[in-house]
């Protein structure tokens, strides 16, 4: 089943949708494809994730407003511990578009040890999630544990989005876009974040040390490279 190109009238008036609107069909086991876009993003925490990857095991693609046209202020949001909620639950999903807070002081530790079967996500959208520059080597540290490093990461507004893109944070994402590959492969061959031994502590401090920003920031190749969706 899927369900696709579903939008609302941008309205500033209207309220945001969150996990209570979507509940009901969560009946739908069959759910293949899922893309829903609103004017505000849609609310939901960690666990609400959760449960609709447990609910929608047969998920091959998920996209929840992952650039909305207004900015919403509330606490709970989500992180990517969502992405490890929805990996380990829907085994066939290969598309992923969500608006995450990238805050690890609100992104709790992943379990450990990782469970062998995952999906293996093709594309990973974080829309216009935002990011921090000291935040950046953590998540992509979390993200080479979570997807291959064939992954595609997407980042970047919407043309027809009101919120503005902050300059500072293209080049802060396109380092995590190219490093998170990296320590995906050293996880890959060392067997795992489960195998916390001193030679794959040694190369992730590597990665880690080699993550120049600032260079980056005012590097020809980012403004060669770099993709605006």
């Amino acid at each position: 089943m899927a369900l696709k190109d579903v939008h609302s009238a941008p309205e500033r008036t209207e309220r945001t949708v969150e996990f209570d609107d979507v509940q009901s069909i969560l009946a739908c086991r069959k759910m293949s494809h899922f893309h829903f876009n609103h004017p505000f993003r849609v609310i939901l925490s960690d666990r609400d994730m959760e449960d609709i990857a447990m609910a929608w095991p047969e998920l091959a693609e998920l996209e929840l407003c992952p650039r909305s046209l207004f900015e919403d202020y509330r606490e709970e949001k989500l992180t990517m511990f969502s992405v490890f909620h929805l990996t380990r639950h829907c085994l066939k999903l290969q598309k992923l578009a969500l608006c995450f807070d990238t805050r690890l002081s609100e992104t709790p530790p992943l379990p450990l040890p990782l469970t062998s079967k995952h999906a293996d996500l093709k594309i990973l959208d974080v829309g216009e999630s935002k990011l921090v520059t000291e935040d950046a080597p953590g998540i992509a540290n979390l993200l080479g544990q979570l997807c291959s490093a064939d992954c595609g990461l997407n980042f970047t507004s919407d043309q027809t989005s009101v919120y503005d893109f902050h300059e500072e944070l293209k080049p802060v994402w396109y380092v995590v876009v190219k490093t998170f590959p990296l320590f995906s492969r050293v996880y890959r061959t060392h067997g795992g974040a489960n195998q916390q031994n001193e030679d794959l502590r040694h190369e992730l401090e590597l990665i880690t040390g080699a993550m120049d920003l600032e260079k980056f920031r005012d590097s020809v190749q980012y403004r060669d490279e770099v993709e605006y969706n």
